[in-house]
């Protein structure tokens, strides 16, 4: 049997970016269920379909893209990474869908993985007031012994509180409910006005929070002022991550040279997309760092795990926003009305099973994505 060469690859006709919408219960999406998905769709001129689910794209940015991909095979990902797909991440996702598909096999594998689950956290964000001020720090410790009690093994919060040492009083309450075995990080990121914490500050709610066995502390600075994490990291021994926000993996190898922080948070889409994050996990294992990925959730994660199943020096994968008491399956299950994959993903003993369906390893059924097209 003849094996096939690159004249059969499939060549793009379009490339589509909408919103799907599912019908769901108002008074549940208000609790935090997830029913909305900003679609990317590759169609080719075989039967082979790419889907990714992320942002949105700017119609200028979308435009670029078509000009440069549809009429074209979809292989040249690197060549045009830098000037459009790193502004495109849901192309570069879906995009990867067509080529696990036309392996017949999931994405991780061409790249060499070899993983079938990931250990997860869920990072919390109660409703009421954005600095969660208004929650109950016993609340905050029932819930996360109610996620202990399904399996989770880890939970990050935000200190966002107007007196930081609030923050700290909250994580001693959790720390006493879930005892010391499970994970407890802390997510400062607050890049509005008045809500960054001065140096001193964050060195006492750095150290504060080491006494209380919190993994790490994520950016309690500036997001892009990045000297005062280097010199906090050096001043404490809990990891100061950050970087969540940052594009391209130039400026990722800037941060990795400088030593500003002890583990970066790139993100799966805001980084460029897997080849680039990919990237950065590899430069972090080099240069004696680690990549956490910043989480994401439901549909826009499929991409993200196959990166997390090539690169074994991932250690954990987040999924955010957890809006409690919900569970991430409850929060993702409107999005099985438009998959013909029975279930999204699923979560066993606080591990997140890694899809292996070709491509992405995501079945989505076109039918119904019509149907709840806006």
């Amino acid at each position: 049997m003849a094996l096939p060469t690159e004249k059969d690859a499939p060549i793009i006709t379009e490339i589509e970016n909408f919103r799907v919408v599912v019908p769901w219960p108002q008074e549940e999406v208000d609790a935090g269920v997830l029913n909305r998905f900003d679609m990317v769709r590759i169609r080719t001129d075989s039967a082979i379909t790419g889907y990714a689910t992320g942002r949105s794209m700017r119609p200028e940015d979308l435009e670029k893209v078509r000009e440069t991909f549809v009429g074209k095979t979809p292989f040249a990902l690197e060549q045009h990474l830098r000037p459009h797909l790193v502004k495109c991440a849901s192309v570069e996702h879906a995009l990867w869908d067509i080529i696990g598909k036309m392996a017949a096999m999931p994405v991780h594998k061409l790249w060499g993985g070899d993983r079938t689950e990931i250990k997860c956290y869920l990072t919390c964000v109660w409703p009421g007031k954005t600095d969660q001020s208004d929650v109950p720090y016993q609340r905050q410790a029932d819930d996360a012994l109610h996620y202990q009690s399904k399996g989770f093994k880890a939970l990050k919060m935000r200190a966002w509180r107007p007196q930081p040492l609030d923050d700290a009083e909250a994580v001693r309450t959790i720390r006493q409910a879930v005892g010391p075995d499970f994970d407890l990080m802390i997510d400062r990121t607050a890049a509005k006005p008045g809500w960054v914490w001065d140096f001193e500050t964050g060195l006492q709610m750095a150290r504060a929070f080491e006494a209380l066995g919190v993994k790490w502390l994520e950016e309690p600075f500036d997001l892009h002022d990045y000297e005062p994490h280097k010199k906090l990291a050096a001043m404490v021994d809990i990891p100061i991550t950050g970087a969540e926000l940052d594009n391209d993996v130039f400026e990722f190898a800037k941060i990795f040279r400088e030593d500003y922080f002890d583990a970066v948070n790139a993100d799966g889409h805001l980084c460029g997309g897997l080849s680039t994050l990919r990237k950065i996990a590899h430069m972090a294992t080099a240069l004696g760092k680690q990549c956490i990925p910043h989480g994401i959730h439901s549909t826009d994660l499929a991409g993200q795990l196959q990166v997390v199943a090539a690169c074994p020096e991932i250690p954990i994968e987040e999924i955010v926003m957890v809006v409690p008491p919900l569970l991430p399956q409850e929060q993702w299950r409107p999005a099985h009305e438009i998959l013909r994959t029975p279930s999204l993903y699923s979560i066993r003993d606080g591990f997140l099973q890694i899809p292996q369906g070709p491509g992405l390893g995501i079945d989505y059924a076109d039918e119904a994505i019509e149907e709840y097209r806006v």
